[in-house]
């Protein structure tokens, strides 16, 4: 009993100490997670999304969880800004360099679609001119 007891004591210590709560830890999570769930449950639209994102980059007083930079320049690629979502993907590159192979297969690709549309878009601009009788 007094073995069960002593175990009991010496592991409650660490079981608080491992308990997750956003104002403790490394990260500013604010409502990250809770908000990234509701978006990918179409539950959230991308701007609200973006607002709940934009506002807890503002207000983080501790470093940004990984992963949360180039989630909101995912988001701002699919709104249609790349500068935005490529400057993200450098900064998540630069703040987790074990990310930063992934970011830059994710800038290589987006430079690439941007090079292809600049190729189609000058090819579409060729002088034709008419042919009359």
């Amino acid at each position: 009993m007094k073995k069960t007891l002593l175990f009991c004591a010496a592991i409650l210590p660490l079981i608080v100490g491992c308990s997750s709560n956003n104002d403790s830890g490394l990260y500013f999570w604010g409502q990250y997670s809770i908000s990234s769930f509701e978006h990918t449950q179409d539950d959230i639209t991308d701007q609200e999304y973006l607002d709940i994102l934009t506002e807890a980059r503002s207000e983080a007083t501790k470093k940004l969880p990984p992963g949360f930079l180039a989630d909101l320049g995912t988001l701002y690629l699919n709104m249609g800004d790349t500068n935005q979502a490529l400057t993200l993907y450098r900064m998540e590159g630069d703040a987790w360099p074990e990310s930063a192979e992934f970011m830059n297969a994710l800038i290589q690709g987006i430079n690439r679609v941007q090079n292809k549309q600049k190729a189609v878009d000058t090819s579409d601009k060729t002088d034709f001119k008419e042919i009359s009788e």
